[in-house]
């Protein structure tokens, strides 16, 4: 506790004890206390001060708590109630009351210093006053709407933070409506401008659906967050460069019937089947000009459209392949009129046609 004396305290004290008008002599124009009598709240005369029609005839006390006052014409000195001193300087973190006549000054910590801004905080030591602080990133604003940004300023919202709802995202401290092309992940993003409503993500963003990926895979690799991954050509999904699911492009060739952009996407090596939705793998035939289905060579072999149709040369396994029905090691011979089939333009077996007359 810190007792303050004022000059005009200190002259009263010595008029107390009688020394005041050994003291003083004419007029103090700063006091003007030296003719008043000794402070009295019984409105008593302790002597002859200034002649005064209403208090403020009288010279000012200069002491907040010796107050002038007028009784029977006569200037006076009384103490201030004991309490607050109504001109206590607000802001000083400290608080000035009179006790007894005395103006006693004690530290106040509410008696703080108001800067007006919303995300500072003021505050008061024992020797008064200390700068103010930030209030802490993500605080709400003290009095107004919005959230301290930790920098001592009051923003409608952080880019991490929960302020803006619905399709808004805070965008520069202030909440926008959402877009797809806007750098930033907004609520129905999976990730930066992808995924949920907006397009598909690449391999490696964030996902919660099969949807929000390019590939079609959103799995967690190794237990960790859910992301897209890499299309493969067994994930039983058609995307990357395939054709159909798990076939086409980069990955083996499709069966007929399944989407082709050329021929090496097929197994029939036919990419011939077209419409307005594109094409697919046409089914093998015995007249594509391809060596596909069951074929052993172009056009010729096992199948029921095929038989009797390799030529001479053509690789066999079967005499009925070829169309001389003659298969030697593996290789369809052409027809002779010694081969003991009934083969080429012969009339009987061996004979006629190109071969001696029949007999």
């Amino acid at each position: 506790m810190k007792f303050i004396v004022t000059e005009a305290t200190a002259l009263r004290a010595l008029a107390q004890l009688g020394l005041l008008s050994g003291l003083l002599t004419g007029c103090d124009a700063l006091i003007g206390i030296q003719d008043l009598s000794k402070p009295t709240n019984t409105g008593g005369s302790g002597g002859q001060g200034p002649q005064c029609t209403v208090p403020a005839d009288c010279p000012d006390t200069g002491d907040p708590c010796i107050v002038r006052a007028c009784a029977n014409n006569q200037c006076e000195l009384r103490e201030v109630p004991d309490g607050p001193v109504a001109s206590d300087p607000v802001g000083d973190c400290k608080q000035q009351v009179c006790a007894a006549g005395l103006l006693v000054e004690t530290p106040d910590a509410t008696d703080l210093l108001v800067d007006g801004n919303p995300c500072t905080l003021d505050a008061c030591s024992a020797d008064g006053p200390v700068p103010a602080t930030n209030t802490a990133k993500g605080e709400p604003c003290e009095g107004t709407a919005g959230v301290c940004d930790g920098d001592g300023a009051c923003v409608e919202c952080l880019p991490l933070g929960n302020q803006c709802t619905g399709l808004t995202v805070c965008i520069m401290n202030e909440c926008v409506s959402a877009s797809c092309d806007n750098n930033t992940k907004d609520p129905m993003e999976t990730d930066v401008d992808c995924g949920g409503s907006c397009p598909a993500c690449a391999d490696g963003k964030d996902c919660e659906v099969a949807n929000d990926c390019e590939s079609l895979v959103c799995e967690s690799a190794g237990g960790g967050a859910m992301t897209c991954q890499k299309p493969t050509c067994d994930d039983s999904k058609k995307n990357g460069l395939e054709t159909a699911k798990d076939c086409g492009g980069p990955c083996p060739a499709c069966d007929d019937g399944k989407g082709c952009l050329e021929d090496s996407d097929c197994l029939s090596l036919q990419c011939k089947d077209c419409s307005d939705n594109g094409c697919v793998c046409s089914v093998p035939s015995c007249t594509d000009g391809v060596e596909n289905g069951q074929e052993i060579d172009v056009d010729c072999g096992p199948g029921q459209d095929c038989i009797g149709t390799c030529e001479t040369g053509n690789a066999c396994d079967q005499p009925e392949w070829c169309f001389s029905f003659n298969c030697v090691d593996n290789v369809c011979l052409a027809p002779s009129c010694d081969d003991n089939i009934l083969n080429g333009n012969e009339v009987e077996t061996d004979c006629g046609g190109d071969c001696d007359a029949c007999g």
